[in-house]
């Protein structure tokens, strides 16, 4: 996740890095976050060139590996755990 220094670029850094995605289109977050979801944390380097390349300033950058609740939604469609209303006996 990369947090970009000027909100008013988060359309340049949305569209900087697209080519370099791999399970999905980056996505905006909240103040100013860009989400760039991939399989090799080494395109995080590639990603801050090409934000980089756009002139997108970069205010923090972090790599890191989906939770196993995650994982489990990205294979089932499901989240892992369900809230469950049924009444204990």
């Amino acid at each position: 996740m990369a947090r970009i220094a000027d909100d008013s670029r988060s359309d340049a850094a949305r569209a900087a890095p697209a080519a370099l995605a791999q399970d999905g289109p980056p996505e905006v977050l909240s103040h100013g976050e860009l989400s760039l979801p991939v399989h090799d944390p080494a395109v995080a380097a590639d990603a801050v060139r090409a934000l980089d390349a756009e002139h997108v300033c970069i205010a923090g950058l972090e790599v890191r590996r989906p939770t196993l609740d995650e994982v489990f939604l990205s294979l089932t469609g499901r989240p892992a755990k369900e809230e469950n209303n049924a009444v204990p006996r």
